[in-house]
C-alpha cells in the first residue's frame, strides 16, 4: 500500500522480489494516478476502480483507496491477470475494513 505521495507504507512480498524496485515502481504509479485524476476530473469522468498496465517482464494493477491512498499489485508475466485483479479485490476489501 502505498500513500499520495508514492511512499510506501505497507509491503507484501514473496521472498526474492526486489523490494526496491517495487517501492520506485510505486513511487511512479502515484504520478501516475494524480495524472489520471487530474485529467478525468476535467471529462467528469471520476472513480476510477482499478488500473492495469502490462510490461515485458510483468503486470502492474493498482487500485485507489481513500485519501490518495492505493494498493498496487505486481505480477511476472504470464500470469493470469483475472486471478490477479480478484486477489487485489479482497485485498482492498481487507484493507477497507482495517481503514
Amino acid at each position: 500500500m502505498f500513500d499520495s505521495e508514492g511512499e510506501l507504507v505497507q509491503l507484501v512480498s514473496r521472498a526474492g522480489v526486489d523490494q526496491h524496485c517495487l517501492r520506485l515502481i510505486g513511487a511512479y504509479e502515484s504520478i501516475f494516478h494524480r495524472s489520471l485524476t487530474d485529467v478525468l476530473s476535467l471529462t467528469h469522468c471520476t472513480n476510477v476502480r482499478y488500473h492495469f498496465a502490462c510490461y515485458t517482464r510483468g503486470v502492474i494493477l493498482t487500485c485507489p483507496l481513500a485519501d490518495g491512498y492505493f494498493l498496487m499489485l505486481y505480477c511476472e508475466s504470464g500470469c493470469n491477470i483475472g486471478q490477479a485483479l480478484r486477489r487485489l479485490r479482497e485485498s482492498r476489501t481487507r484493507v477497507v475494513e482495517e481503514m
